[in-house]
Parts: C-alpha cells; sequence; structure tokens
C-alpha cells in the first residue's frame, strides 16, 4: 500500500486528453501520483517512486469523502509495487470524482 495527503490538485485537460495530479507541495512536490489519457485513451499512472509510466493497470478507483482509494489489478502488483494507493486531499470531492471518471474513460471503475 502507498499511503499520501495530497495538499494540491491539478486538474487538466488538452485536445480532448485529461490528467489530475496529486502532489504534497505546489513548489517542490516530493509524493505525487498522475493519471492520464493516452493518445489512445489508455489510463497512465506515474508515481514518484518509479521512473516507468503503468498503463492501464488499474482496476478501480473509489472516491469517498476526502480519500482516493487507486485499487491495482492483481496481475500487475508486482510491476507497480502496490496493491492500492490511498490519496487523502482537502479538495471536496464533486469535481475530483467527475474528473477521475473523465481521466479513467472506461479503463476503470470509479465508483
Amino acid at each position: 500500500m502507498k499511503y499520501f495527503h495530497a495538499h494540491h490538485i491539478s486538474l487538466t485537460e488538452d485536445s480532448s486528453l485529461s490528467t489530475i495530479a496529486f502532489y504534497d507541495d505546489v513548489d517542490d512536490p516530493i509524493d505525487f501520483i498522475i493519471l492520464s489519457q493516452g493518445i489512445n485513451h489508455e489510463l497512465i499512472l506515474t508515481l514518484n517512486d518509479t521512473d516507468c509510466e503503468f498503463i492501464n493497470v488499474i482496476e478501480e478507483i473509489k472516491v469517498l469523502h476526502q480519500t482516493a482509494i487507486v485499487k491495482i489489478k492483481s496481475e500487475e502488483q508486482d510491476n507497480v509495487d502496490y496493491d492500492y494507493i490511498e490519496i487523502e486531499f482537502d479538495e471536496p470531492t464533486n469535481d475530483i470524482r467527475s474528473f477521475i471518471k473523465k481521466v479513467c474513460h472506461t479503463y476503470c471503475t470509479v465508483s
């Protein structure tokens, strides 16, 4: 499991591709998670503690109050080094939930 508190969230849209970044510090982020769409709308996961981008490894994302739980597909957990990632954030969840749905497209369940 990976856990961190995201004090800042960045939502961007560029040419119909969306990205949501959760990070701990706006000026000098140490801990971050980025969910983005690739050219073919695949779901890309980028973590601060790896040099890899993981494509379509997320099974489900649950947004509860001020927490998002990102569940990694069981067959990908060794590659990603986590079974799930828990992100606590300061922002209200309504915009975050809808934006995560947009980023995820059809590649994982968002609830």
